[in-house]
Order: C-alpha cells, then sequence, then structure tokens
C-alpha cells in the first residue's frame, strides 16, 4: 500500500522510479535477445531474403587497399616538423594535426618511430596516441638538454647549482 500512497517522500519515488527503469531495460534485453534469435533462424531458413550487405566489405577492401602518401624520409621530416610544432605552439594542435591524417600514413610514422602495437589493424586513436607518445618523449628530452645547456655559462665558469658544480 505504501508503493502507491500519494505522499510518498522523494527518496521513495526515486527508488520506485529506478526499480520500474531496471525492470524495463531487463524486459528490453529478453526481447533484443529474442529477435535476435529469430533473426538468425529466418536467416539460416532463406539465406536469400538476408543478403549480406556490401557496404561493410566495401569499407574493409577500401582500408586495405590505402596507400600511404608518406615515404621513410617524408615520415621522419614530418616527425621533426611535429615535434617543433609541439615546443612551439602545444601538443594539442599536434595532435588536431595527427587526428586529420590517413591511418595508412599515420601505420608509416608509427613504423618509423619504432613504435609496435599489439593490434593487427590499430584504429586511428591507437595510432595517433602511439605516435603522440614518441612526441612526448622528444619534447621533455629536449628541454632536459636545454636546461643543462642554460645551467652552463658560455664563458667556460662553474656554475652552481644548488649542491651540485658543473663545469663549463
Amino acid at each position: 500500500m505504501k508503493d502507491r500512497d500519494l505522499f510518498n517522500t522523494p527518496e521513495e519515488e526515486v527508488k520506485r522510479l529506478a526499480e520500474e527503469i531496471r525492470q524495463v531495460k531487463e524486459v528490453l534485453r529478453e526481447l533484443s535477445r529474442t529477435v535476435s534469435r529469430i533473426e538468425t533462424r529466418v536467416k539460416r531458413a532463406f539465406p536469400t531474403t538476408y543478403p549480406k550487405t556490401a557496404s561493410s566489405r566495401q569499407k574493409k577492401i577500401s582500408q586495405k587497399d590505402e596507400k600511404s602518401s608518406l615515404s621513410s624520409e617524408e615520415a621522419i621530416q614530418l616527425y621533426d616538423r611535429l615535434v617543433k610544432q609541439a615546443k612551439d605552439e602545444g601538443l594539442d594542435i599536434v595532435y588536431s594535426d595527427l587526428s586529420a591524417m590517413s591511418v595508412a600514413d599515420l601505420s608509416v610514422l608509427r613504423k618509423e618511430l619504432g613504435v609496435t602495437l599489439g593490434k593487427r589493424k590499430p584504429s586511428v586513436k591507437t595510432l595517433v596516441d602511439a605516435v603522440m607518445g614518441r612526441i612526448r618523449e622528444s619534447t621533455m628530452l629536449s628541454k632536459h638538454i636545454n636546461r643543462r645547456q642554460s645551467l652552463e655559462s658560455p664563458s667556460g665558469d662553474v656554475v652552481t647549482n644548488g649542491d651540485q658544480e658543473t663545469k663549463a
């Protein structure tokens, strides 16, 4: 009787609605499974009624046939340019530039940088993240080198840095 009470507290009403949503989701899952089973049986019984979609096949073929527009040398030059751009303009711009590249070009760039992936057909996001990792490494290493150079004085004097002394 309390579930039907007009004066339920907001907490009780939320609990009741959450339970109804859970029940509706369960019914929808059951319906989806039933429809899938029926569709599978019909496909087996009448294969000509449900032909395979050509669009998915064409998409896979077009991805395989896609050729890279980058050579090995161009990939290294592109990488150097992207590292410089990351230092000057920031990683976000480099990320958007890489995201706009084709899968084939990203794959060539990844191979030239020596990044290994466990997947046979990595996604654009996976390839971009792999290349961005190398770019981050390069920018971090160059910052360390620049820091060391800034600690050295051009006159060859010893520069003290805390407890350490370095000879220029």
